[in-house]
């Protein structure tokens, strides 16, 4: 491919690297806390991705409150490795759970339908450049491949930004040398950054 392809390929991955790094490298807010953490409750630690494990977190996930008041937060999304990406479905799937006979509670899959959508990612799985590393060689943010969340959609965890007057999309510039040199030279921007404006509405599981 092209330098200018490839730069701009690569500008634009970092909107994703971007909302990795809060779920997955988890900074620490102007509070001195962790996004995720246990004090705020957004952070729950030996809970694989189990049956029961998702059951006592969309609970908890839907049940929080400040101030006394219910926040009312849906779990619209689970977000799971791509090594877990068959394994999450089939816990909320309406299809069968079990064969033979269960007199205790049959073959319904109660949990079935309570999150609408399985997201996966492989940076969950591999780990990424540390997007917020400027050096030469960014540090590794080491991947959580046994990790997973909970999130409301509706009720933002985290804001992307943009520099207003610069757009969307990837600045591309290119040109040709000077001076007695020959060849072309490429540059490539990409305003944008990421901000976590609410726990509440994301939940971390670590296995």
């Amino acid at each position: 491919k092209k330098a200018g392809s490839v730069m701009g390929e690569r500008a634009r991955r970092l909107l994703y690297d971007l909302v990795a790094y809060c779920l997955i490298g988890n900074p620490i807010m102007t509070n001195t806390r962790a996004f995720q953490n246990t004090t705020d409750g957004n952070l729950r630690t030996s809970k694989a991705l189990t049956r029961d494990n998702l059951i006592t977190g969309i609970t908890a996930f839907e049940t929080q409150q400040e101030n006394g008041a219910n926040v009312d937060m849906k779990a619209t999304h689970l977000i799971v490795a791509k090594a877990a990406r068959f394994a999450a479905p089939e816990l909320i799937a309406p299809s069968r759970l079990i064969t033979g006979s269960d007199t205790v509670r049959g073959d319904f899959n109660s949990v079935a339908g309570s999150v609408e959508n399985v997201l996966h990612d492989a940076r969950i799985d591999n780990g990424f450049d540390d997007p917020t590393d400027v050096s030469d060689v960014p540090a590794v943010i080491a991947g959580v491949p046994t990790s997973w969340w909970l999130a409301d959609a509706n009720q933002k965890a985290m804001e992307l930004c943009y520099v207003q007057g610069h757009g969307r999309a990837p600045r591309l510039r290119s040109g040709t040398l000077s001076n007695g040199q020959y060849g072309f030279w490429y540059d490539c921007s990409m305003t944008a950054g990421i901000a976590p404006v609410k726990r509440k509405s994301i939940q971390r599981n670590n296995a």
